[in-house]
């Protein structure tokens, strides 16, 4: 990629950071491609809690990786349909964790969290190997 490069080569570490604006949280690809792998937050966007979608990106490339040694690149669309019914809990835990927290009650709410429950809803938003 010579325009990523070129791009990359330019900065100097004084230049301000980019922001990323408008990020679709809660989007999942769910139709599939023949023999296009969708990783990482092409394949679905978590709410951001705690590097959850480090998470997806690193389940997602292991899963697709064994779909493609099991089946080649014709397991893609199937893979793709799987991968996004595994993602539907975690996202969708995560954003209402989301909602929740950006809410004007979330105040209220802080005193009652307990480390146990704050476990609790970490693991539900994590997307597992199996």
């Amino acid at each position: 990629m010579p325009a990523l490069g070129e791009w990359v080569a330019l900065i100097d570490g004084r230049a301000p950071i980019d922001a990323i604006a408008n990020v679709p949280y809660g989007w999942r690809q769910r139709a599939g491609v023949d023999a296009l792998f969708r990783l990482g937050d092409q394949a679905g966007v978590i709410p951001s809690l705690a590097g959850e979608g480090m998470g997806i990106a690193l389940a997602s490339g292991v899963a697709a990786a064994q779909a493609y040694v099991r089946g080649g690149p014709g397991s893609a669309e199937r893979w793709q349909e799987d991968f996004a019914r595994r993602l539907a809990r975690p996202i969708g835990i995560a954003g209402i964790v989301r909602q929740v927290a950006e809410s004007r009650r979330a105040a209220w709410l802080l005193p009652l969290l307990r480390p146990g429950l704050i476990q609790i809803i970490a693991n539900a938003t994590r997307i597992g190997q199996t």
